[in-house]
């Protein structure tokens, strides 16, 4: 499943939550090792103790055997922090090489699941992976963990999602170069800019308007120049900048947001997760028919942030 938890269970931490897409390992080839996101506690003062651990083994002022005394501090119930620890610091220090191990463990993900990686459009989306900085989406606070496979908490009660899901809903919506691409959900903003890196223009549209900016103020510094940043009601998608080729949406929805469907052109594909309630959930592919109809393609369960707005569940 590809799961996202909007409130964190008991002993989930800020940062390193249940977040936008973390996948169960039945779906879409999805391996067991990235099936959960539980990865620590829920205090800020935690993941600062998490961060100086992190710190203190890469810089060789303890081992990974001393952990477990360091560990007690940690409210239960916890992560294997010592396994954390270990991938983190076993990371490369250059970014550059970070993304490549990132992208290397979605493409194993991948094989796993039968998909041929020869095609044009993984091939495409890889390369947008892997010319976007991740970190740079993130808070300071957890950089260090940009490019492990799990969604994270980026603050006002959103995640990134891990990248696995990042690459599947790409992958699915087949971008086609020059297409007009509208992504529900700001979020980071690392989603609309692998998308940027994908179409000729993005439209991003973020209720919050405190995400909505600290992401338009990254497009501008990292030099993305093809996405446009409005503040909004994602139900209501942007008429303005209508019709799209692609539309994404990163938060589910009891039903297709009727104006979205308006907004995609004929032939064009809308990417969502939808269901009742956050336990029967599942990632659709929607693709608009010439007489205006939607052919649905279901990629599997997943469990998103709720769509916000005039599309919340009721």
């Amino acid at each position: 499943m590809l799961s996202c938890a909007h409130t964190a269970s008991p002993g989930t931490p800020p940062g390193l939550r249940c977040g936008i897409g973390v996948a169960r390992p039945s779906a879409l080839g999805m391996p067991k090792r990235m099936e959960s996101s539980e990865l620590g506690v829920e205090s800020a003062d935690a993941i600062a103790h998490l961060n100086l651990l992190v710190r203190l083994v890469r810089n060789g002022e303890i081992n990974l055997d001393q952990l477990d005394e360091l560990v007690a501090p940690l409210p239960k119930p916890v992560i294997d922090v010592k396994d954390l620890v270990q991938r983190v610091v076993a990371l490369p220090n250059d970014p550059a090489a970070q993304r490549e191990a990132m992208v290397d463990e979605v493409k194993a993900s991948l094989l796993e699941g039968g998909v041929d990686l020869s095609s044009e459009n993984i091939s495409r989306v890889v390369k947008a992976m892997l010319a976007v900085p991740r970190e740079e989406f993130l808070p300071p606070w957890a950089r260090d963990f940009a490019y492990l496979p799990y969604a994270l908490n980026i603050g006002s009660r959103q995640t990134i999602s891990q990248p696995f899901v990042v690459a599947l809903m790409a992958m699915a919506a087949t971008i086609p170069p020059g297409a007009a691409v509208l992504d529900v959900g700001t979020g980071s903003g690392y989603g609309a800019a692998v998308l940027s890196m994908l179409a000729d223009t993005v439209v991003t549209i973020e209720i919050k308007t405190k995400l909505a900016r600290d992401a338009e103020q990254q497009f501008s510094a990292l030099g993305f120049r093809n996405i446009t940043t409005v503040i909004g009601d994602g139900f209501a998608g942007v008429p303005a900048f209508a019709p799209f080729d692609v539309i994404l949406v990163a938060a589910a929805a009891s039903q297709v947001p009727q104006p979205l469907v308006e907004q995609l052109k004929p032939g064009g594909r809308l990417i969502m997760p939808l269901g009742p309630d956050p336990e029967n959930e599942h990632l659709v592919m929607l693709t608009k028919q010439p007489d205006g109809t939607l052919r649905q393609v279901t990629l599997g369960p997943v469990q998103f942030v709720p769509l916000t707005g005039s599309g919340a569940r009721a």
